[in-house]
């Protein structure tokens, strides 16, 4: 690969100038091989042959397919809950919602879960997620997004970050969600904004 051999062709010829091996006709390139290494390190020079030649966008391409097919299977699993109950219970308590004997909740519910668990994992992997399971006119989905998770790394991601946000769900008092947040805010940054009207 030119960005990785590159580096290496600048130290070969800087070794051969820092030992006087270089011919006269070669001696300005020994010193430009030697400025280069001296004022760039490796991962900058790779970061400049890569934007010279476009590679820089088949990087980030392979990048982003290494995430994906780590997280997003490519067929979804059958259904196995992977929301605990204790989840819904902890939110409602802290957001001062009330059960309803259908179990259907607010329509914010289905938000929160997306903002606190989907979004927080890797970025491309909420939007691979939502065109593999679209939402219908209704904004009901064919299936649960978790079922279109790898057991290895998607699933146990998801679980990991809802035990967290259970934690901080735990740790707020009832009918309060402003303490909730400022506590998720803390543990995961202020980049989260809750976009949340009333039900």
């Amino acid at each position: 690969m030119l960005a990785t051999a590159f580096p290496k062709v600048l130290r070969v010829w800087q070794e051969a100038y820092d030992a006087g091996a270089l011919k006269p006709v070669q001696y300005h390139i020994g010193q430009q091989a030697k400025r280069l290494l001296e004022g760039l390190d490796e991962v900058a020079i790779v970061a400049l042959v890569d934007e010279a030649t476009g590679y820089q966008e088949i990087r980030r391409h392979d990048a982003l397919q290494q995430i994906l097919s780590a997280y997003v299977l490519p067929e979804h699993r059958p259904y196995l809950q992977s929301v605990p109950k204790e989840f819904f219970d902890e939110l409602y308590r802290v957001y001062g919602w009330e059960r309803r004997a259908d179990n259907r909740g607010p329509r914010y519910a289905g938000k929160l879960l997306r903002q606190l668990i989907y979004e927080q994992l890797p970025e491309p992997v909420l939007p691979e997620l939502d065109k593999k399971n679209p939402s219908n006119s209704s904004y009901q989905r064919k299936r649960k997004h978790f079922q279109h998770l790898t057991p290895e790394v998607g699933k146990n991601h998801l679980q990991s970050q809802l035990a967290g946000v259970m934690a901080l769900l735990r740790a707020s008092p009832s009918n309060n969600p402003n303490s909730f947040k400022t506590l998720f805010r803390r543990a995961y940054g202020d980049q989260m904004e809750f976009d949340l009207g009333e039900d």
